[in-house]
């Protein structure tokens, strides 16, 4: 608690106020620094579409035991408490019945099997939707931290480029005091700083931009926490101690034909399963339109009591076997049933048109990632080698370029080239290690490839 006295000194008084001001704290939020694993633990406890799905799986659980149990006997307590007056007297006797019941469906037009069945292929189908869900966002968030590592390294080439420049201009300026550089020289170099330092400045938003939009990816909303959390990128020299580069690209595609893409399989086991839920749904309109028989089984026990009669409590008691067979046709339903079949039918054929689309789309981009997989490794290779070609190449202008070999114009050529390979070499790298990210997804193993890196 916080106390602020305030005293006003006039000529004919003094007055004093004393202001009592609670103290306040507020509390800052620790920023936190995701990397690639916790950044995948954290989007998938925080996706609200695998929360759904895992919820719809429940609703279906839940479905197939209310199914369930009307396959079963149901057991029931009947009780009931009356009154009655008799007319040959004048008295009032008061009843009461407990009796246990139990009731079996023997049939009813296979309705309840129908429906048992189908919530059973839903489940199924639901199962494998969460697992679809879950490697979706596991890939996205790959490939999104991958992106803002690209910009990270590239901020980092950036970085060393400038350095670079500094370095040489200071040399530029001492030859040029010497009399020995032109002042286009000293001019151009100093033009060159300049840029870099302008293309550093354009990175960093863009790097603001790819954090931001990484956070709110994986599922954080918090303004605070947005402006605060960090991002830990994916280092090439992490990936270098997995040996990315050293992968038998041919047994990947040979695991990838094997499986013959793992992810078209589980999406077309989805599709049948929501098409045969869809058929025995309208199989169960079809019969609707016969006569609809309800055969039933049941068995009674219990007492009936009467007070205030020559009764005695517990003397009257009642045992009951019966069976009920019931008949309905409905022979007028101005077209309902008729609508209801038809409608179904439409459901299923939209639905196989939209599957089938989906399913093509899988495939097509299945096999266009399994034809340019070697590809990519190819050009990772040949990048690697333009890099250290490039590396030698720069250091030989350096050399020239103090030996008085090679211009200023040269060398600032042969700085900005060497980042520039630089810059596609940590973009094929990445390319390549997203494109067996994506035959993993494929093969259903994207969760385990994660885990690894």
């Amino acid at each position: 608690m916080v106390f602020f006295v305030i005293a006003q000194f006039t000529v004919a008084s003094i007055n004093v106020a004393l202001f009592i001001m609670p103290s306040i704290s507020f509390a800052k939020t620790k920023p936190r620094e995701f990397d690639l694993k916790n950044a995948m633990s954290f989007a998938l406890d925080a996706s609200k579409d695998l929360r759904t799905q895992k919820i719809n799986l429940q609703i279906k659980e839940f479905e197939l035991t209310t199914a369930r149990s009307m396959l079963l006997p149901q057991v029931d307590i009947l009780s009931s408490l009356g009154v009655q007056r008799n007319e040959n007297s004048a008295t009032t006797s008061y009843s009461s019945e407990t009796k246990i019941q139990a009731t079996q469906t023997i049939y009813d037009n296979g309705a309840s099997l129908t429906r048992y069945e189908s919530v059973q292929k839903s489940i199924e189908g639901a199962k494998l939707t969460v697992k679809l869900t879950r490697d979706k966002i596991l890939y996205s968030v790959l490939q999104e931290l991958v992106n803002h590592s690209i910009l990270i390294l590239q901020h980092r080439n950036l970085i060393a480029q400038k350095e670079r420049l500094i370095k040489h201009g200071g040399a530029i300026e001492r030859l040029y005091k010497d009399g020995l550089r032109p002042r286009r020289d000293l001019l151009k170099s100093e033009s060159e700083i300049g840029r870099s330092i302008i293309e550093i400045q354009g990175l960093k938003i863009r790097i603001d931009r790819s954090r931001l939009e990484f956070l709110k990816l994986i599922g954080i909303t918090d303004s605070t926490q947005l402006q605060t959390d960090k991002i830990s990128p994916i280092d090439t020299e992490d990936l270098d101690k997995l040996n990315l580069s050293k992968l038998k690209t041919n047994e990947i595609s040979a695991n990838t034909l094997a499986t013959a893409s793992s992810i078209y399989k589980t999406q077309k086991r989805i599709y049948d399963q929501e098409r045969e839920v869809l058929e025995s749904e309208m199989n169960l309109l079809k019969r609707q339109k016969w006569p609809e028989i309800n055969w039933t089984l049941g068995a009674a026990s219990g007492t009936t009591d009467y007070w205030q009669t020559q009764y005695k409590f517990g003397e009257i008691k009642s045992n009951q076997i019966y069976s009920t067979l019931g008949l309905k046709w409905n022979l007028l339903d101005w077209g309902s049933r008729e609508a209801a079949i038809r409608s179904a039918a439409a459901r299923i054929q939209l639905s196989e048109i939209t599957n089938q689309s989906e399913l093509q789309t899988i495939q097509t981009d299945y096999d266009g990632q399994l034809k340019e997989l070697e590809l990519a490794k190819e050009i990772l290779a040949l990048n690697k080698k333009s890099l250290d070609n490039e590396q030698k190449s720069f250091e030989i202008f350096e050399k020239d370029f103090r030996m008085g070999k090679a211009s200023n114009q040269e060398f600032l050529n042969a700085s900005r080239d060497l980042m520039t390979i630089r810059d596609s070499w940590v973009s094929a790298y990445f390319d390549f290690l997203l494109r067996v990210a994506k035959m993993k997804y494929y093969n259903g193993e994207i969760y385990e490839f994660v885990q690894s890196l």
